[in-house]
């Protein structure tokens, strides 16, 4: 039997959770996800993969995985806390990358002090150049449960490193994460502030999947013959009952 996401989430991490993770869905104008329309996360987390935006919803523990704050670390649109889940509205991105990318991607976290666990092709992405503004053959981890920032890896030693080794990258210019995708966060912000729907923001989303800035690079024909036939699939079913939001 397929459970449903908010059935499984109930049986993982109790009905607190479940009934927030309701709330999110609700205010952000989402089906309910059924049996087979996720996936789930060897975390033990959740995958949604929006088709019509563009967009990745993951579901993550957020007490075991941290999102890790970096350039070369995909970051959310959006993100809010669930009780002991974290839920990330991630912008779909070139997928999966060239293992060469993986190589220089490992090379540019630890110089940062941030460890990539499991650096496979498919835990990275390429940020879609669009203008001269996105520079060409910009890699990213896209799993984020497979990175760790050193500081944060335990609080105690952490306060030593941080204290009296290192100091944590502070890039001065604006990242071309945020470049590219810094009007859609404004967007989820003004939601929470009350003064945008969840449809204006998915409609955002519309427009820049139109515009090259968020893919769908799991719905190709290739991710469906090489192993990635579920999610495939069970992103198309999903897409089939989520038509609301979207104007006209």
């Amino acid at each position: 039997m397929a459970y449903s996401l908010i059935d499984n989430i109930h049986s993982r991490y109790g009905s607190a959770t479940a009934r927030a993770a309701g709330d999110f869905f609700n205010r952000m104008a989402l089906p309910f996800p059924h049996g087979r329309e996720y996936t789930d996360t060897k975390d033990r987390g959740y995958i949604v993969f929006l088709n019509a935006a563009g967009c990745v919803l993951r579901l993550t523990h957020d007490g075991r995985f941290p999102l890790v704050r970096h350039p070369r670390v995909l970051q959310p649109l959006g993100s809010e806390k669930v009780r002991s889940l974290r839920i990330d509205i991630n912008p779909g991105v070139r997928w999966p990358v060239e293992r060469r990318y993986a190589s220089e991607l490992i090379h540019e976290l630890e110089k940062d002090h941030v460890i990539f666990d499991d650096p496979a092709a498919d835990n990275c992405g390429m940020l879609p150049v669009i203008d001269d503004s996105t520079p060409k053959d910009y890699a990213v981890v896209i799993d984020t449960a497979d990175v760790r920032n050193l500081f944060f890896s335990c609080a105690a030693i952490a306060k030593i490193l941080r204290e009296k080794f290192f100091t944590p990258p502070s890039p001065v210019a604006p990242s071309p994460q945020e470049k590219l995708y810094g009007p859609l966060r404004e967007v989820f912000h003004r939601i929470q502030a009350g003064t945008v729907t969840a449809p204006d923001f998915w409609n955002a989303c519309k427009q820049m999947k139109r515009n090259g800035a968020l893919r769908t690079d799991w719905l190709t024909p290739e991710m469906a013959r090489c192993g990635f036939k579920n999610i495939h699939e069970g992103s198309q079913r999903y897409a089939a009952r989520w038509k609301e939001p979207f104007t006209a």
